[in-house]
């Protein structure tokens, strides 16, 4: 029979299996929303999205700064690091952490690696190619290691427990925003299509 309402592909187990996930993503009340909908609604979204923004406001806020040599320590054998990594063959992943190496005798902030990390995720994490994608994971990974496991050594300024634990909640909220998101619109697809919650991906 046709799926004709957002109840009905609800019942499909298809879509039931996806929610699960979601509803694992999103805590408290918001995890009843999910789990009923197969979506968080848009007033819970917002405020996901608002609470997150705060907790990146928090992080600016902590006033942490990196110790420059401990940044470049770590930089220095970044390359040596990365599976299978060419400089040759992989121009793409050199270049970022060309970018990282431009910022080397800055005392960098929180948000400024953050946004860094950003970037490579974006560049190299969608790429076409699997080997960049898997060697901006890495990259993506060696850097948040450095900003998240910081010793105290390495921090010269600045609230770090908070900017650490704003970070991890932040980044938190964003993912289940976009998983939310996504949600919505593969139960659009699936009710569009009358097909199962797998194939509308």
């Amino acid at each position: 029979d046709e799926l004709t309402d957002e109840g009905a592909i609800l019942q499909d187990p298809y879509v039931k299996g996806a929610v699960g996930v979601l509803a694992g993503l999103v805590g408290g009340a918001t995890t009843a929303k999910a789990t009923r909908t197969g979506q968080v609604k848009a007033p819970a979204l917002d405020q996901m999205r608002n609470q997150a923004k705060a907790k990146y406001r928090s992080i600016d806020q902590s006033g942490v700064q990196f110790n420059p040599n401990a940044y470049v320590t770590w930089l220095s054998g970044v390359r040596n690091r990365l599976t299978g990594f060419d400089p040759e063959q992989h121009k793409a992943v050199d270049l970022e952490i060309r970018n990282l190496e431009q910022s080397a005798n800055k005392a960098l902030t929180m948000s400024e690696l953050d946004a860094a990390r950003s970037n490579i995720k974006k560049r190299l994490c969608k790429s076409t190619d699997p080997n960049l994608r898997r060697l901006g994971s890495e990259l993506a990974s060696e850097l948040d290691d450095f900003v998240l496991s910081a010793p105290p050594s390495a921090i010269i300024a600045g609230n770090y427990p908070q900017a650490q634990a704003a970070l991890t909640e932040a980044r938190r909220l964003y993912a289940a925003v976009s998983k939310s998101e996504n949600m919505e619109e593969l139960v659009r697809r699936a009710k569009l299509s009358s097909r199962p919650l797998d194939d509308a991906i």
